[in-house]
């Protein structure tokens, strides 16, 4: 197996705590955000207008219920508002997932509790950030779920994917796909296996794409989702691809899963037409993992013989991908997490990799207080821009990066 090895002491660290970021100008920064209480960032995207909205959670300073959480900035990175977002008003824990940016709004997609049972949810937010409306996506009284990713369609509307974690014992240990409508109605859905697993065996659906099967069984170019996710097992998860035709049903192909160090899924990019890539992770190695659509078996194959592998830090600290994204030049930039052995400070690190594993360059946030990647982004200049979490003095706050392409600020 021919291993490519990010070892990311290759790099030089720049410890940075809240007072050690000295940008040369407003085009590059690192930034705050934040009401009392505790807020985590989450996800961002970039707006029409050059902006960013950032997406997560935000609870009461003295505890209570997490609600959603959206802050708009402009585009160096100054707030223009801030709004939380209680789930149809229910009081229960709501926990997003992901942000999306439409023509005149965003959507929310998240996990909200409803009467002590969690549901997937979306809600629309104007770009004003007043809600307009807010829908359950799989109503079941009785089954608990968990959004793990959204991802919009080609001719409009969303494919959610999570997994079913309580409830039903026919349903409980499957996961969920669902087509929905731009307007949140459901246009199909599907809980996978057809037969409910065994207890430590279950499938958990991360992230949905809608592919272009060139190679389709039924001789013709269709439309399908391909899944990306796992399946827990006596030896721990191992990873998998599941492909489901646009109008669902049972998978067209499923190949074996693999193993990758106990590693789960974390993220998926688009490389190509018929190309993909899976991050992976546990607490201390990353993967990057080919997906690859192969003719001879009409299906998606893993590419088990090319992964991107960090190694263990010296001093027993680890790299925990949590998000990536491609570069202009092909490259990929990678939030992750840090911890150092015996410390309780996580860092947050973003390291730029060729597909073959050079290191490019890498900087790490955090050293004197914790700091948690969330979504990195780049921007049609190459800038890479993203966002987490910064531990303040007992209340957490959200931090949005603009970096260079070289990951410089001056």
């Amino acid at each position: 197996m021919n291993r490519a090895i990010i070892f990311l002491l290759l790099f030089t660290f720049v410890g940075c705590g809240t007072n050690n970021i000295s940008p040369l100008g407003e085009d590059y920064f690192i930034k705050f955000y934040g009401a009392e209480g505790y807020q985590q960032g989450v996800s961002v995207q970039s707006t029409p207008d050059g902006g960013f909205i950032i997406g997560g959670n935000s609870i009461p300073v003295f505890g209570g219920s997490s609600d959603y959480l959206l802050i708009k900035t402009d585009a160096f990175g100054n707030q223009e508002w801030l709004q939380t977002y209680d789930f149809e008003g229910t009081g229960g824990n709501d926990l997003l997932t992901d942000v999306l940016v439409e023509d005149n709004s965003y959507v929310i997609a998240g996990t909200s509790a409803i009467n002590g049972v969690d549901k997937m949810v979306l809600l629309r937010i104007d770009v004003d950030g007043t809600l307009l409306n807010s829908s359950i996506i799989f109503p079941l009284a009785n089954n608990s779920f968990k959004t793990n990713g959204i991802s919009p369609l080609s001719a409009g509307g969303y494919l959610i994917t999570g997994p079913i974690v309580a409830g039903d014992p026919s349903q409980t240990g499957k996961s969920l796909i669902s087509v929905v409508n731009s307007d949140f109605s459901i246009a199909d859905s599907l809980s996978f296996p057809s037969v409910a697993p065994s207890v430590g065996n279950e499938t958990v659906f991360v992230k949905g794409l809608e592919v272009i099967n060139h190679f389709d069984p039924a001789g013709t170019e269709t439309n399908n989702y391909l899944i990306f996710g796992y399946v827990n097992s006596d030896q721990g998860p191992k990873l998998n691809i599941f492909q489901f035709r646009e109008s669902l049903g049972s998978a067209i192909t499923t190949p074996t899963a693999i193993d990758y160090n106990n590693s789960i899924i974390t993220d998926v990019l688009q490389i190509s037409n018929n190309a993909y890539k899976m991050l992976a992770s546990t607490d201390n190695e990353t993967y990057m993992i080919n997906v690859t659509e192969s003719p001879s078996v009409q299906a998606y194959t893993l590419g088990s013989d090319q992964i991107l592998k960090s190694e263990k830090f010296a001093q027993g600290v680890g790299f925990k991908g949590v998000s990536f994204t491609l570069t202009g030049g092909n490259d990929f930039v990678i939030a992750s997490n840090t911890m150092p052995e015996k410390s309780t400070i996580t860092s947050s690190t973003i390291v730029e990799s060729s597909p073959a594993g050079t290191i490019n360059w890498g900087r790490v946030f955090g050293t004197e207080i914790s700091y948690t990647s969330g979504k990195v982004i780049t921007l049609g200049n190459g800038a890479v821009v993203y966002t987490g979490t910064a531990g303040f003095k007992g209340q957490d706050k959200v931090f949005l990066i603009k970096l260079k392409s070289n990951g410089e600020m001056k």
